[in-house]
């Protein structure tokens, strides 16, 4: 019951607008006939989880609509961060500050 209520907060948290993101990559393993690791690469703001299991159909398309099939996450670890972005910002916030 818990679970529905957070759910339920996260989908009055977030504002309607659509935001579009890209998925460059994709690539999955089976590890067995329930499970499968799902390797991606993708634009900066993506919302890997919503992708994975649609936010409640506001995020299309979606694996639960490509699977036509429940699917969620067990675990999510992010593997690289290309920070070349930030630290251009960063270098602009020190020069333009000082």
């Amino acid at each position: 019951m818990l679970f529905f209520f957070a759910m339920f907060l996260e989908f009055l948290r977030r504002t309607v607008m659509t935001r579009h993101r890209s998925i460059t990559a994709l690539s999955a393993t089976v590890i067995d006939s329930y499970h499968f690791r799902l390797r991606l690469t993708t634009q900066a703001g993506a919302y890997v989880k919503e992708f994975v299991h649609g936010d409640f159909g506001r995020t299309k398309p979606n694996l639960t609509i490509i699977l036509d099939r429940f699917v969620d996450i067990l675990e999510l670890d992010v593997l690289v961060c290309n920070s070349s972005f930030l630290f251009l910002y960063l270098c602009l916030i020190y020069f333009l500050g000082s």
